[in-house]
C-alpha cells in the first residue's frame, strides 16, 4: 500500500470512527455506496462497479458474515487506493496473485483489524481468537499483523 492510500485509510478510520468498537462496523463508510446481494458463482465473493454518479458493490448472498465483511472492505479498498478502471471482481484465493487485488486486501485488513487488536496477537490471543472477535477471516488478521511488522508500527 502506498503512502497516499495509507493516509486515506487512516483518515477514513478517524473520520468514521471505525475502530471505536469491535467488530468494526463499516456502515458509515458504506452509506456512500449502493450495496446489494446477488446470486454469484461460489468462486466470486463480490464486485464493485464505478459509474458516473454512483459506486455499486455487489456481494455474493451465500457468504458467511466474516467473508461478507471482508468482501465489502476489499471492494472499498479498490476505491480507497484510487485503482484505475471501473470494475473489480473479488474471487476466492486470488488476491495474492494480482497487485491491485493484494493492495485492496491490505486496505481491508487495515479497515477491519484495528492496530490495538492486532497488538494482542500472539501474546494474549491467537489469530483464530482475534478473527472470531473481529468477525473476519483468520487470513486477514495474519495479513494485518504482517503489515504492521513490516511497517514498524507493531
Amino acid at each position: 500500500m502506498d503512502d497516499r492510500s495509507r493516509d486515506t485509510v487512516e483518515y477514513l478510520i478517524r473520520r468514521y470512527r471505525l475502530h471505536d468498537r469491535v467488530p468494526v462496523s463499516l456502515n458509515t463508510l458504506l452509506q456512500h455506496f449502493t450495496v446489494r446481494e446477488y446470486d454469484l458463482s461460489p468462486r466470486t465473493l463480490g464486485f464493485s462497479l464505478v459509474m458516473r454518479h454512483q459506486v455499486h458493490i455487489g456481494i455474493n448472498r451465500t457468504l458467511d458474515s466474516a467473508s461478507r465483511r471482508l468482501t465489502l472492505a476489499h471492494e472499498s479498498g479498490h476505491l480507497i487506493s484510487f485503482h484505475p478502471g471501473m470494475n473489480y471482481t473479488c474471487e476466492r484465493n486470488t488476491w495474492f496473485k494480482i497487485k491491485l487485488e493484494h493492495e485492496a486486501q491490505i486496505v481491508a485488513a487495515y479497515l477491519l483489524v484495528p492496530k490495538l487488536a492486532v497488538m494482542c496477537y500472539g501474546d494474549r490471543l491467537t489469530a483464530q481468537q482475534l478473527a472470531a472477535r473481529l468477525d473476519v477471516p483468520v487470513s486477514l488478521v495474519d495479513l494485518r499483523w504482517s503489515q504492521g511488522v513490516i511497517s514498524g508500527e507493531i
